[in-house]
């Protein structure tokens, strides 16, 4: 259990929100600390940025990354979480006549992702909202995902092709990934040792086909992502409250 000693509040010079709690239980040391921070805004630069001033305020031992993502048809299902195995930047690289991407690779803690791998199949039952589609129960894959400042709507773009991420094994696409786990690894130059995950839940699919707007309106206007997305939410930041669990079981007294 979780219990807040501050509520949501905004640093004024930061767009971000931050919620302050402790995990309750009979620790032999300090009981275990949790800072929630909700970036304001979307893509790498919100990423980087709120994750820096939550490392450099907090000094956290653990940053996870929770939010939804686009997953690969095919790959993943409506409301699956993936646990991040490796994070790809793929929309860095050289624009002439064609794209050639320069990818960078981020790993997560290989710790953390031990501990995923133990929380309980039964984590679902601290789900609190209805998928929009009954019985659909979240599946956890492993998976490695690509994380750029687009979001990616269809696999026949011709971007989508530039980038090969046709070819690649990536099951989702999000866009804060690569900016939060490059900031763990710059702070860890600076000493600031932690490890990172990141979970996503699938609140749309890339298919061959965008599933968006009618014609004539804006793709943010996605039907299924609008469907989807609360539900995938609360998956994400279910599974991450256990995980937080499963890595610091209460020693007991």
């Amino acid at each position: 259990m979780l219990r807040w000693l501050e509520q949501p509040r905004e640093l004024p010079y930061r767009p971000d929100r931050w919620s302050v709690g402790e995990l309750r239980g009979q620790y032999r040391e300090r009981a275990p600390r949790v800072v929630v921070v909700g970036a304001g805004d979307e893509g790498q630069v919100s990423g980087a940025l709120s994750t820096r001033a939550a490392i450099e305020h907090w000094h956290p031992s653990v940053v996870l990354l929770a939010g939804i993502a686009g997953g690969i048809e095919g790959a993943v299902s409506l409301g699956d979480l993936v646990i991040a195995t490796a994070i790809w930047k793929y929309d860095i690289g050289h624009l002439g006549d064609t794209f050639e991407p320069k990818s960078t690779r981020f790993e997560p803690d290989p710790r953390l992702l031990r501990v995923a791998r133990r929380v309980p199949s039964d984590w679902t039952r601290g789900l609190r909202v209805a998928p929009p589609q009954p019985g659909v129960v979240p599946r956890v894959v492993e998976a490695e995902v690509a994380s750029g400042d687009k979001v990616i709507e269809t696999t026949s773009s011709a971007f989508f092709a530039a980038v090969d991420l046709a070819d690649s094994e990536f099951a989702a696409v999000e866009m804060e990934g690569a900016g939060a786990a490059a900031a763990v690894r710059r702070a860890k130059v600076s000493g600031e040792a932690a490890g990172f995950l990141m979970i996503r839940a699938v609140s749309d699919l890339v298919k061959s086909e965008p599933s968006g707007a009618l014609p004539g309106e804006k793709m943010t206007r996605n039907p299924q992502r609008a469907a989807w997305r609360t539900f995938a939410a609360d998956a994400a930041a279910t599974f991450a409250a256990a995980l937080i669990r499963e890595h610091w079981r209460d020693p007991g007294p």
